[in-house]
């Protein structure tokens, strides 16, 4: 015992250095020789939480838990990890947990309180800040997120004078007047919004984020010259900030933009292209990047690192077999971890998975604790339909670095596809708490909610994603759907409109528009796209099954037949996905003589289908 003690004393000492690996394999020796030495198991689950090692942290705690069901300290640190792997719902039964057996403690509760900002929970969340500033116990923080809560909740006069109180704590933190002008802005009050962010551009006068929402706001409401002596004044510093040039050229006159962009070309003839590269992949312009580095590489033809950054910009604009090939110019063992995996992120791009292995294998030697290359990993099993290996992958890159935007997005969409919907939704919601405006997020939640049948959810998810894409034709086709759900035929009909007035580009965005036009019953332009659709892909279950209906609604019974059994036969799950929705909305009259054919017909698989469409019947009927 007495050997146990002087090792943990020594591991104490190596932890208290941040000498964590040294200490971690002591904490474990000290196990391996005491497996009841509940400190040994503590210090060592605080050590991987360390380390990032979020899930090695979390088996050491629920040791300790084994070992003493009664620890308020290992509920609390188990709330700690779950929360950082996105699991609130459970991080709130352990800090739950932990305030049984430690009953008011300030520090659980607040952490309760941020759990419960996580779940949406903002109503719970506001009576445990509240009962931290009853009982003395509050600073900035809890002020903020208590005025946080209540805008979420629309209580603008509560959020204001929670907020003006966290600034009267903390004066310097630029987090409190940026929320304040939201809350002012969207309450109308313009003038007072105007001088929160201003406020919040003062103290964080390097801040794009700040600057961007202020130049925005002040544009929003017709006052450029002041936007434009912001942005002016910010380009002093930070002349090639491409994002601070974007906004100057999108709040300029053609005369001030002619002048921005020899400006901007100045920065070329610098040669400065580190932050030229920057400016770029930092608004995700990547035709620009593209454009602005292939005449770069035309002029330097034998520089490396302007012919690399034209392969990133053409890996970003999906020109896959053009990236390689100027990477390939290059021998591996000269193009640095960069060029390696951009290559091999372009090998999976490819679909030639073993040669993009082979390269993050390669990496890997180098570096075992790089996310990006478990992530890589976890892509390329989910590429191929191995579900479990993808998690595990991904899991590892998380461990590494909770918060990658890639690796969460992703597991996101696994958990998805296996049908955790649970688990898919808290690894979206907390992707949208991060960053508010991820686009995949945005795109994964409308699917979730609208799974769950919380069709008001699904709809502000969608709306928001389509201010950034606002031709996506499968997210306009749910809306329509939702909105029928939610009995706004109005609304759905706009939906069907606008992707009838887009381009389709591909064989499913022409069906979804011969299905809007059916919808909006254009019947005959209906059948055009459909014909045309069929030109190229004859085999196309949504092509046979919207021509049935189209042939249905003609009484070409014999073709309706025809049709379905063969959208049946190409694809069951979208014929019966499809045919959910049809079967509620479409005239019911027209549904019970395709059925009654159906049954008459001699396909082996025509009573099945008819026998769906009668119970589907039957159910619209209970509806009503």
């Amino acid at each position: 015992m007495q050997s146990v003690r002087l090792k943990f004393k020594e591991a104490l000492e190596l932890q208290n250095k941040g000498k964590y690996s040294k200490a971690r394999d002591l904490y474990e020796e000290i196990i391996s020789l005491d497996d009841r030495f509940i400190p040994a198991h503590n210090n060592l689950g605080v050590t991987f939480l360390a380390m990032k090692m979020y899930e090695n942290a979390l088996k050491c705690f629920e040791r300790v838990v084994a070992l003493n069901p009664m620890d308020a300290d290992a509920y609390f640190n188990i709330g700690k990890v779950l929360s950082l792997l996105g699991k609130h719902e459970e991080a709130v039964k352990a800090f739950t947990m932990a305030e049984r057996y430690r009953p008011k403690d300030m520090s659980i509760i607040k952490n309760l309180g941020n759990e419960y900002i996580s779940l949406g929970e903002y109503s719970k969340a506001i009576v445990n800040f509240e009962y931290l500033i009853k009982n003395g116990k509050t600073d900035w923080e809890v002020l903020y997120f208590l005025g946080l809560c209540f805008y979420k909740i629309k209580k603008t006069n509560y959020a204001l004078a929670a907020l003006e109180k966290a600034r009267s704590y903390n004066s310097t933190k630029s987090s409190i007047p940026l929320l304040i002008g939201q809350v002012l802005e969207d309450s109308g009050d313009l003038e007072k919004a105007e001088n929160a962010y201003m406020t919040a551009i003062a103290l964080s006068p390097n801040s794009t984020e700040i600057l961007e929402k202020t130049v925005r706001f002040l544009s929003k409401f017709k006052k450029n010259v002041k936007a434009k002596s912001i942005l002016e004044s910010y380009l002093i510093d930070h002349p090639y900030d491409f994002i601070a040039n974007k906004l100057m050229e999108e709040i300029s006159d053609k005369k001030e933009n002619t002048k921005r962009n020899l400006n901007l070309k100045k920065v070329s003839d610098k040669q400065d292209f580190e932050s030229i590269f920057k400016g770029f992949f930092k608004s995700s312009d990547w035709r620009g990047g593209l454009s602005h580095f292939s005449s770069l590489m035309n002029e330097n033809p034998e520089n490396m690192s302007i012919c690399m950054k034209t392969a990133f910009f053409l890996y970003k604009c999906n020109e896959f077999e053009k990236a390689l090939k100027i990477i390939n110019k290059y021998d591996e063992n000269n193009i640095g971890r960069d060029g390696l995996l951009l290559k091999a992120q372009i090998m999976i791009e490819l679909e030639k998975y073993s040669e993009s292995k082979s390269i993050i294998e390669k990496l890997l030697s180098y570096n075992s604790l790089d996310p990006m290359l478990y992530y890589l990993q976890g892509r390329i099993e989910f590429e191929q339909g191995n579900i479990n290996e993808s998690i595990i992958n991904l899991e590892r890159a998380l461990n590494i670095e909770p918060e990658m935007k890639e690796a969460n997005i992703l597991i996101g969409n696994v958990y998805f596809v296996k049908g955790d919907i649970l688990k898919a939704h808290s690894i979206f919601s907390r992707m949208l708490r991060i960053y508010p405006d991820n686009k995949k997020a945005l795109y994964f939640m409308g699917f979730i909610y609208y799974r769950q049948r919380e069709f008001m959810k699904s709809e502000r998810m969608f709306k928001r994603y389509l201010t950034f894409f606002p031709d996506d034709y499968n997210v306009l086709d749910f809306l329509a759907r939702i909105y029928l759900r939610m009995n706004r035929t109005e609304k759905a009909i706009e939906a069907w409109k606008i992707i009838t007035e887009l381009s389709p580009n591909s064989i499913n965005e022409r069906i979804l528009k011969a299905k809007a036009f059916f919808f909006l019953e254009e019947f005959e332009l209906s059948y055009k796209e459909l014909n045309f659709a069929k030109q190229s892909d004859s085999n196309n279950a949504g092509i046979n099954y919207y021509l049935s209906f189209y042939y249905l609604i003609n009484n070409e019974i014999g073709k309706a037949v025809s049709n379905l059994i063969q959208s049946w036969r190409m694809d069951k799950e979208y014929f019966k996905d499809e045919s959910i929705f049809m079967t509620r909305y479409f005239n019911i009259e027209k549904l019970r003589i395709i059925t009654s054919a159906l049954f008459d017909s001699n396909y082996p698989e025509a009573p099945e289908i008819a026998n769906f469409f009668e119970s589907r019947i039957e159910n619209r009927k209970n509806l009503c």
